[in-house]
């Protein structure tokens, strides 16, 4: 049985806070909590499909397609409905056969609703509840170039042509487009796929390849997979036809184009050991025999989690090693784990209905990083979750215009908008809440909280909008504490809602006494009808510093009484700062800058905190703290020349030690975060004008121009903006042509994010 802590309940919900943008769903059961006007009638559902296609990757791109729908009947009906999307049916093939009687139903008229993407078979006599019918169907579709459905996409070889192929990308309503179907997650079906390509070419989809045959009336050979083992929802039906070789370990293999095997190393060689990861932790096997990674020239999306299947854009999949940088490397690693996760969260399980995707990209943005951490040990991916991830939520909650994590959906724009806004629904988490409610009781034989609470805990974070501040005060002389909460807006109005918002929080703490930063066991529960509680069992001394939120475990902000935050900057500017966490200095940054912008801490207080930076030489709290810095740089911009500067001057004043330290030169004994921080704190120096990062960025891109010398990877966007920056046409061409003769997609991506940093107008504007 999946084991679930607490700290992963929150993590999934406070992650569909923010952007999610690597996919997923499925389940079977009906659900009524949406609009019927998009949805299927659902008297007839779908058991099997059998698809044949022969694509046309030439001329009008026009292919052709067969389908055999094996159906269902769960309430008398006289109609069958189902989806197709820009595709032509033929009318006179469509054919309706009782399969227990081998007699065929007249199809006596056929509708096609462009609105919703319905189209309905009429027939002479009722389809009887409890029978099953074949539906054989010939249509055509298009290999459009939107990269959405059966779509074409393609590369340019190392002799110059144009090498076209076709790929998929079903998520969510584009099944339709290759196929006609019952085209809703709830509605899984068995898929059996055939496809004929050309000599040349080959075609792969979710199931191994069963067998060929040459069609020598066609000139095509045929591919046809295996069924799959189990009902599947038709987003994550994928199909390539391609040229592409693969490279292969145990049973993953890496698609790319011809003759760049060496950027297929670093994927392959993590994929099949982030598969062992996750099924050590759910303890369910992988389920299907094999797992391709396809890496598509022309991809919409990050990845795509088809069950046995996964499309990538290639910069997510393909690496090589000295030319690609380590933050390449950390987003593969991290993506491949997002989309594997995906194939037991989402593939396998997942929600009835797209509202309800927060489930499946909690667990799967949890596991991005906690899997690889596993594989990838010294990335201190779990560190990064809190600064990239929870960090980053806490700015998208914290707006008056958030909603709860529900919101009902029906249209395909609709549904396509859930993948950025906040969704959930009760009803469907009692399903959730049930297995979590079970595992607690497992895990806790003598529970904290009772069964209502535990409910009132999980309803509180999933069906409110925002989350809290806490607010601790300390009476110094009887030693105890006050938490208060109240929920943390970064600017109220009057169109703020004027609701109430209480939560369960659970809160963790230590002293500088204690100095226990491992223990992150809840150890008080405000409840949410607790706007503050006095808590007495700290024993804190007068001069002890209190923390709150150990290792940022919880979902809130922390703000401190002016005592208690100066207590905790004298820790900070001494020598002994290093007590305090990465994590939690980085905590206190973040939080700090916040509550400042949000007006309910003094600045003064803030750049007392943020002097302690000129110690500070780990990447963690330097991410947070640049985060803040941002915010200020932006607004200070457009300030006098002169307040300007004193910000720029002080901020390179606190990064020196770090700039020092880190240089340009990379060591072999840097470690992987190391080589992310020197980036971070070269940008920021150059982008401040640091005379010294400015001269020796521009001297390294003069030895690339002169010399032909070489840059760390790591370095390129410092060098290449500010030899930009500085220079004029030459830098601006010289980029240009690497970019055009480069075949690597990582360093093209790269190339392309920093030509805004030229100053020659010409160059920009040709």
């Amino acid at each position: 049985m999946l084991r679930v802590e607490t700290a992963i309940i929150f993590t999934f919900l406070y992650w569909t806070l923010s952007s999610a943008h690597l996919y997923s769903p499925s389940s079977s059961s009906d659900d009524t909590t949406a609009t019927p006007q998009y949805r299927l009638p659902g008297d007839v559902i779908p058991r099997s499909y059998v698809i044949k296609l022969i694509p046309k990757l030439y001329d009008d791109f026009v292919f052709n397609g067969t389908v055999e729908m094996t159906t269902e009947v769960v309430e008398k009906t006289g109609t069958v409905t189902f989806h197709i999307d820009d595709l032509e049916i033929d009318e006179d093939s469509v054919v309706v056969r009782n399969i227990a009687t081998d007699t065929t139903v007249l199809v006596i008229n056929q509708t096609f609703d462009e609105v919703h993407n319905f189209y309905t078979l009429t027939l002479d006599k009722d389809l009887e509840k409890g029978n099953e019918y074949r539906i054989i169907i010939n249509y055509n579709g298009h290999h459009r170039d939107d990269m959405r459905g059966f779509y074409r996409s393609s590369y340019v070889n190392s002799t110059g042509d144009t090498v076209w192929l076709a790929s998929t990308h079903f998520e969510p309503v584009r099944a339709r487009r290759a196929f006609p179907c019952f085209d809703e997650p709830a509605l899984k079906a068995k898929f059996q796929i055939s496809i004929a390509v050309p000599e040349g070419l080959h075609a792969i989809s979710n199931m191994p390849l069963n067998n060929t045959d040459l069609d020598e009336d066609l000139e095509l050979t045929w591919y046809h997979m295996n069924e799959t083992p189990m009902p599947m929802s038709s987003y994550l039906v994928a199909f390539v036809v391609s040229d592409f070789e693969n490279t292969t370990n145990n049973f993953t293999a890496v698609w790319h184009r011809p003759g760049i095997d060496s950027q297929a190393t670093y994927s392959s060689s993590i994929s099949p050991r982030t598969i062992q990861v996750l099924e050590d932790f759910t303890r369910v096997p992988y389920p299907l025999t094999k797992m391709d990674e396809v890496a598509v020239p022309d991809f919409s999306a990050g990845a795509m989690e088809n069950w046995g299947i996964v499309t990538y854009r290639e910069r997510e999949l393909l690496f090589e090693e000295g030319v690609s940088t380590s933050s390449d490397k950390q987003s593969i690693a991290t993506v491949i784990a997002h989309e594997f996760s995906h194939q037991w969260f989402g593939d396998l399980v997942g929600p009835r209905w797209w509202k309800f995707i927060w489930l499946n990209e909690g667990f799967a943005t949890y596991f991005q990083y906690t899997a690889s951490a596993l594989v990838e040990t010294e990335m201190r991916l779990e560190e990064q979750f809190v600064i990239s991830e929870l960090q980053t939520a806490f700015a998208t909650d914290a707006l008056d215009t958030s909603h709860p994590i529900t919101n009902d959906v029906d249209s395909p724009t609709e549904i396509g908008l859930m993948f950025d806004d906040i969704s959930y629904n009760k009803a469907e988490a009692n399903d959730l809440f049930k297995a979590l409610e079970e595992q607690y009781k497992e895990d806790f034989p003598n529970p904290e909280l009772s069964e209502e609470e535990l409910q009132d805990v999980f309803e509180s974070w999933t069906l409110q909008m925002g989350y809290p501040v806490i607010t601790v005060t300390r009476d110094y002389a009887l030693g105890t504490v006050n938490v208060n909460q109240e929920r943390f807006l970064l600017t109220r109005n009057n169109t703020a809602d004027d609701e109430d918002y209480s939560w369960w929080v659970p809160l963790t703490y230590t002293t500088s006494d204690e100095l226990n930063f491992i223990n992150t066991s809840t150890k008080v529960w405000l409840n949410r009808t607790e706007e503050s509680k006095n808590l007495t069992i700290l024993n804190i001394k007068e001069k002890d510093w209190l923390i709150f939120n150990i290792q940022q475990i919880g979902f809130y902000r922390v703000n401190y009484d002016t005592t208690n935050w100066k207590l905790l900057i004298s820790q900070l500017n001494s020598d002994q700062y290093e007590v305090i966490p990465p994590v939690n200095r980085a905590q206190l940054l973040d939080d700090a800058f916040n509550l400042a912008r949000a007006g309910l801490l003094d600045y003064s207080i803030l750049f007392s905190l943020t002097d302690y930076l000129a110690r500070e030489t780990d990447y963690i709290p330097w991410y947070a703290a640049f985060k803040g810095f941002s915010y200020l740089n932006t607004g200070l911009q457009d300030s006098s020349e002169n307040d300007y500067s004193i910000f720029k001057i002080y901020v390179l004043s606190l990064l020196d030690k770090a700039y020092q330290q880190l240089g340009f030169q990379e060591k072999k004994s840097d470690d992987h975060v190391t080589k992310l921080n020197r980036n971070l704190i070269l940008t920021w120096a150059c982008k401040l004008g640091s005379e010294s990062c400015i001269k020796t960025s521009t001297e390294l891109f003069h030895g690339l121009l002169s010399k032909n010398d070489k840059v760390s990877p790591d370095i390129q966007t410092v060098v290449y903006c500010a030899g930009l920056n500085q220079g004029g046409s030459e830098e601006y061409d010289y980029l240009w042509e690497k970019f055009l003769s480069s075949d690597v997609s990582t360093e093209q991506v790269l190339i392309l994010g920093v030509l805004g940093c030229t100053a020659d107008e010409d160059s920009a504007h040709a």
